[in-house]
């Protein structure tokens, strides 16, 4: 391959001729048929002559080296953890977070999921607490979670659910409680019950009535051999804006998102209209 300047063997990545140039300092450099010091990852050489960094950025905003840690990948989503994490904890949380930012790019114009996910949340600050096996919103921009099983990818985005709700100041709940899902044949889904003139949850359109598929819905009782709701809480607006927000985040997951079954396609396009009205530019 010949770039008009110096000559590159394909198969080997090398100069087939010496390089009139050694960069000073490099000790790398001093191999004159070196192809941009045998870093071709991170430098270029369209002269010839000198390496340039070439900045690269990945499908979600990223544009750091590909050598920067996580913890630089994570300060640059605006996210922060307490000390205690194992970094496998970290990563398995931070899916879930980069996956939000990916849903939220859907609806946001010109945004990458970092730029989108930053611009939704601002920073966010993840303790690792004691006791419990989930994660649990703290304040606007606090989510505290434990080493629990159920705190992970799918947790750390039911939680952010109700953080976006508090963003958007109570608008996303509200819509919750005051719309009426209905599939495409009139079928009641959840919301806004004309008959009934109050909110009632339905849990219609989930792969599942249990973690993960819904978070705050029901646990299997042992006793009684049979699912019992969750708390007093899973019959909230609350709970089901956060787990119809983490289920409209991972639409593509093979665990949870909404079921294909009508209600599922009920809450799934009540959601897209939902989020491009509430942080769609």
């Amino acid at each position: 391959m010949y770039n008009g300047v110096m000559i590159q063997h394909t198969y080997t990545g090398q100069y087939s001729n010496r390089s009139d140039f050694a960069r000073p300092g490099s000790v790398a450099a001093w191999d004159r048929y070196a192809y941009v010091e045998n870093n071709p990852l991170r430098y270029t050489d369209p002269s010839g002559h000198d390496r340039k960094e070439e900045k690269i950025c990945d499908r979600d905003g990223y544009c750091g080296q590909y050598m920067d840690t996580l913890e630089q990948i994570f300060a640059s989503w605006g996210i922060s953890f307490s000390s205690d994490w194992s970094l496998d904890h970290k990563k398995e949380v931070f899916i879930g977070i980069r996956q939000t930012g990916r849903a939220l790019a859907r609806v946001m114009r010109n945004r990458t999921p970092r730029e989108a996910f930053f611009e939704t949340f601002g920073p966010i600050k993840i303790d690792y607490g004691s006791g419990g096996a989930y994660c649990q919103a703290i304040t606007v921009s606090w989510i505290q979670c434990s080493g629990g099983f159920w705190s992970g990818r799918y947790n750390i985005v039911h939680e952010l659910g109700h953080v976006f709700n508090v963003r958007t100041h109570g608008a996303y709940e509200k819509r919750i409680a005051g719309s009426t899902i209905i599939t495409k044949d009139g079928v009641f889904v959840t919301g806004y019950n004309l008959d009934l003139d109050r909110f009632e949850r339905g849990f219609d359109g989930y792969k599942s009535l249990q973690n993960p598929a819904c978070q705050h819905c029901f646990v299997y009782d042992k006793n009684s051999e049979q699912l019992i709701p969750w708390d007093d809480a899973t019959f909230s607006a609350s709970e089901e804006g956060a787990d119809m927000f983490m289920n409209w985040v991972w639409w593509e997951d093979r665990q949870i998102g909404f079921s294909d079954a009508p209600a599922g396609q009920a809450r799934r396009a009540w959601m897209t209209v939902t989020m491009t009205d509430l942080v769609g530019k």
